[in-house]
């Protein structure tokens, strides 16, 4: 259902708001709230769009009742839902701006200055989240991520999910979020928002897609975001061009898998090391029938005789192959870790191979960390 100023009006902080002009547009409806900060005439294009319903106090206005009235002409032509004004430069306004607000059914309010200005930001946002277009978008990735498309229906479906995309983009996931619908209406529709930015609840998470003429900061976006989203792990792609927007989504997927790797909240692909080749293959068929070669039968050695071969393993994987490392993390004696080693490379015929035998194992052994947090294999080993 949509929302409408009049409908706003009826929240309990919107309520407080005094209409001043515009009666006949509390019809129009609002899509998004924006803040109105030292904007010039120029930049408003890029910052807010039809549907917004802007928050100001209008300090750069002072005694400037002629570039008062040019930034309502402008908001008016973007079609904007409506203005609140704090009390703070105006205490009221002339005749002049509420004849023009009149006669173009533009909502134009004032609020005191008790009137917080991020509790209608809330009410707004909560209000706003929408499982319907939602669910519509999220098929949008599902269809980039599962289709073979060419460049052109690749950038067509991303401007689908937002016409304001730019040429380059960057992807950031978070998952396990208490409140995925409210984080990415507050990144939608907030008054922080970014026109060239979309979120969406994808997979019991939030995908953010930030685009850019250039390279899309991604530092910037979770430093301006921190409020909501403090605490949670983020997966975070490279950039890429439009029409490869798929490589960026599984990119950051990917890394947000490997978040048991890392005591970090946020990890880029670009720093996920040999991770960047096992992710992708995991799902492919030679390469499973591969590393299950080798990791079932250590497997099923330690399923029939309880020989902790496969904590051995990681341990050994881990330390780049060194024993010493691996006897001090295990607590067992260096020869025992020789060993235990060298019975994997037996029952798994590793051994025998022509070439790479540790990097046969070490391949297989990172591919089963990607599907088994470190700590949880290497738990058990520790406490016997």
């Amino acid at each position: 259902m949509k929302l409408t100023v009049r409908e706003a009006m009826k929240f309990n902080q919107l309520s407080k708001l005094q209409l001043i002009a515009g009666r006949s547009g509390l019809d129009r409806e609002i899509r998004s709230v924006g803040f109105l900060d030292y904007e010039s005439l120029d930049e408003l294009s890029g910052n807010f769009q039809k549907g917004d319903f802007i928050l100001t106090s209008f300090y750069n206005m002072k005694d400037r009742h002629d570039l008062l009235i040019e930034y309502l002409m402008k908001f008016n032509e973007m079609e904007i839902a409506g203005i609140a004004v704090k009390k703070a430069v105006f205490k009221g306004f002339p005749d002049e701006i509420v004849e023009y607000c009149n006669k173009n059914g533009m909502p134009l309010f004032m609020c005191d200055q008790e009137v917080w200005f991020d509790s209608i930001i809330m009410e707004i946002v909560n209000y706003l989240k929408n499982d319907e277009n939602n669910d519509y978008l999220a098929s949008k990735i599902y269809s980039i991520l599962n289709s073979d498309l060419s460049r052109e229906l690749m950038e067509k479906i991303s401007l689908e999910i937002n016409p304001s995309f730019r040429d380059i983009v960057r992807v950031l996931y978070f998952g396990n979020l208490e409140n995925p619908k409210h984080i990415m209406s507050t990144i939608n529709n907030g008054p922080y928002r970014k026109l060239t930015t979309r979120a969406l609840v994808f997979e019991k998470g939030v995908l953010i897609i930030l685009s850019d003429k250039k390279d899309p900061a991604a530092d910037k976006f979770l430093s301006k975001f921190n409020f909501i989203l403090n605490g949670y792990f983020c997966g975070i792609s490279e950039s890429y061009n439009l029409y490869d927007i798929n490589m960026a989504i599984r990119e950051a997927l990917y890394t947000y898998q490997l978040q048991d790797l890392t005591k970090d909240k946020q990890m880029a692909f670009e720093d996920i090391g040999i991770y960047k080749i096992i992710k992708p293959l995991e799902k492919n068929r030679w390469f499973r029938k591969f590393a299950d070669s080798i990791l079932e039968p250590i497997l099923e050695y330690d399923r029939e005789y309880d020989g902790n071969l496969m904590e051995t393993a990681v341990s050994f994987v881990v330390n780049q192959g060194d024993f010493r490392k691996t006897s001090n993390e295990l607590f067992h004696h260096i020869n025992t870790i020789r060993y235990r080693i060298s019975k994997i490379y037996e029952i798994t015929r590793i051994e025998g191979a022509r070439t790479g035998n540790y990097e046969q194992l070490a391949i297989s052994i990172y591919y089963y960390i990607s599907k088994n947090p470190v700590a949880d294999i290497l738990s058990e080993e520790v406490e016997r």
